[in-house]
């Protein structure tokens, strides 16, 4: 009986924990959801080690450097920005919405709370994003798959874990407003915050 209550009272404590890190997951980490054509993307490159930093830093720079032409060139094509306003990316006056999925229709909607931004705004904040980046301030942007070249999936997902010290708190917030940013979608991917759950093991224990 006294085992049993000191296991019962240790497991109430891990789950406590547990809750206490889901909850700051919530402003650590985000996710990258983008299509197969990503991958090359992030794999043209340098290796690494001919830069001088990590290949978390090399794929994240990479992302950020596409992101930016893509949405250059987008803006300079009246075709291009055409087909954009069509899909419902833009808004009449060429700036980037805000998407929200809708879970009962099964897709992508306009989210009327969030102001659309202009495409010099947003090449503004990847610009500063680049520059704020560094070892320190990205923990880990990973696949969370093996990544090659060859590999075969429809969709391939990054974790991404901003540092909570000060360098990291312009890149969060920059990360945090482009959830849902339609931007995105020009080279296949969205950003989505990390939801509210329990690891596996500590999930096994409220059941």
């Amino acid at each position: 009986e006294w085992l049993e209550e000191r296991m019962d009272r240790l497991t109430q404590m891990i789950l406590r924990q547990e809750q206490t890190l889901s909850a700051l997951r919530q402003d650590l980490m985000l996710y990258l959801f983008g299509e197969q054509g990503m991958i090359p993307i992030l794999c043209q490159e340098e290796a690494p080690e001919k830069l001088g930093y990590s290949l978390k830093l090399a794929m994240f720079k990479q992302l950020m450097i596409t992101l930016q032409e893509r949405l250059t060139e987008t803006s300079k094509s009246p075709q291009a920005m055409d087909h954009a306003k069509s899909l419902n990316w833009v808004d009449p006056e060429g700036c980037w919405r805000i998407l929200k999925w809708n879970g009962a229709k099964q897709n992508l909607e306009i989210d009327p709370s969030v102001q659309a931004t202009s495409t010099e705004n947003l090449l503004s904040q990847i610009v500063q994003v680049r520059k704020a980046i560094n070892e320190t301030s990205l923990i880990r942007f990973k696949s969370i798959r093996r990544l090659t070249e060859g590999v075969k999936t429809e969709w391939v997902t990054f974790q991404i874990f901003v540092s909570l010290r000060q360098e990291g708190s312009p890149i969060w917030s920059a990360l945090t407003s482009w959830i849902g940013q339609a931007a995105f979608h020009t080279i296949g991917c969205r950003l989505r915050r990390d939801r509210p759950q329990y690891d596996a093991l500590a999930a096994s224990l409220w059941g």
